[in-house]
C-alpha cells in the first residue's frame, strides 16, 4: 500500500511539473494593443520566410519589436509575404513574431 501511495505520488509530481499553466503565455491568449488585438498560438513547425539582414528591416518594425520585446535574444529577421517575420528567443522559450511594414503587431507564437 505504502508503494503505491509513492508511485501515485510520483506520478502526480511528473504530470504537474509539465503542465503548461507556468508557461508565460497560455497557448491561445490574446493580447491588445492600440491597433487591436493580435493572437497568441502555439507553432511547433515555425514557419517560412527568406532570411534578411536586420539592416534591411524598417526602423518602424524594429522599434516596434524592441518595445514588446525587450528581453529578446538570439534574433534573426525574415520576409514572409511582404511582412517581416522575426524569430527570436525570451530566456529559453523560441518565439516569432510577424509585423506589416508599418509595424503592427499581426502575429506572434511560440515557435
Amino acid at each position: 500500500m505504502k508503494a503505491l501511495s509513492v508511485l501515485i505520488f510520483a506520478a502526480f509530481i511528473m504530470f504537474s511539473s509539465c503542465s503548461k499553466d507556468k508557461l508565460p503565455v497560455s497557448d491561445s491568449s490574446t493580447i491588445s494593443s492600440a491597433k487591436g488585438s493580435t493572437t497568441v498560438e502555439d507553432n511547433p513547425t515555425g514557419g517560412g520566410g527568406d532570411n534578411i539582414a536586420a539592416s534591411t528591416v524598417p526602423a518602424v518594425v524594429k522599434s516596434a519589436f524592441t518595445k514588446l520585446y525587450p528581453d529578446a535574444s538570439t534574433i534573426q529577421w525574415k520576409l514572409k509575404n511582404e511582412n517581416y517575420k522575426v524569430e527570436f528567443f525570451r530566456g529559453a522559450i523560441k518565439w516569432q513574431a510577424i509585423f506589416s511594414p508599418s509595424g503592427a503587431l499581426l502575429k506572434q507564437e511560440r515557435a
